[in-house]
């Protein structure tokens, strides 16, 4: 095996029935990328999964997939990506430096909304309240977020027992977390991994300044976050350089 390392492995569930949009591939191919550091891509997909696997169970699975081809390859770090969660061109470059500035981060991730008219941001500062409210460019510890577009520490599953990734819902037996389920009544994989990690001692950051697009691919239809989710930032508190 080569002596070289990939710095950031950045890996691609891929739903086969879903399809790819192409405002979602050109935000890949203008990616802003950090200069000077060797990028390796995986490709999951959902081909040799049973066809009655549930959602929660199929995306897990993927997930799983994805972080063992990142550990073959002795990636520095992690870059989920959903086919359906399209990143700003600066996303890499932010999240990779704030994850570099804080090494007691084991994950920084984009924020995106719920599909809805009128989307809510998919992240918690505490489980069991509203969704976070923010300023622009804000960097702030969180309980949950979505892993749409998160980077991850790889070495962070040094600590992690299998599996990362699981969907629970509330009939679900499980002594992962004392036998209780703290995401409402239903525990989405991602919330799983961030309260996993969370519970290995590390710590969960959202970026403000990273703030993705979540399409709907059936019907074409981009879902951002408005406005009112962005605080004005205090005159005492200093924005986040986006350069």
């Amino acid at each position: 095996m080569s002596g070289v390392h990939t710095h950031i492995a950045i890996g691609i569930p891929h739903c086969s029935r879903r399809p790819l949009l192409l405002d979602w591939m050109f935000k890949l191919l203008t990616q802003n990328w950090p200069v000077g550091i060797n990028l390796a891509w995986i490709g999951v997909n959902d081909d040799n999964l049973p066809d009655d696997m549930p959602p929660g169970d199929r995306i897990s699975a993927l997930r799983v997939g994805i972080v063992a081809a990142a550990k073959e390859l002795r990636a520095k770090f992690l870059w989920m990506i959903d086919d359906d969660t399209e990143p700003p061109v600066h996303a890499a470059r932010y999240l990779l430096r704030t994850l570099e500035s804080h090494p007691e981060a084991a994950i920084c991730a984009g924020i995106y909304g719920t599909k809805e008219p009128d989307p809510q941001p998919l992240v918690w500062r505490r489980v069991g309240e509203s969704p976070a409210t923010f300023h622009p460019g804000e960097v702030f510890p969180c309980e949950v977020i979505g892993a749409g577009c998160m980077m991850i520490r790889m070495s962070v599953f040094n600590s992690l027992p299998l599996p990362y990734f699981r969907f629970r819902d509330a009939d679900c037996t499980s002594n992962a977390y004392e036998s209780r389920v703290t995401f409402s009544d239903r525990q989405g994989e991602d919330a799983y991994f961030c309260e996993k990690v969370r519970r290995a001692g590390h710590l969960v950051l959202a970026h403000g300044g990273v703030l993705a697009t979540h399409w709907d691919t059936e019907k074409r239809i981009p879902y951002r976050l408005p406005e009112m989710v962005k605080v004005p930032l205090p005159a005492h508190v200093s924005e986040v350089p986006l350069a």
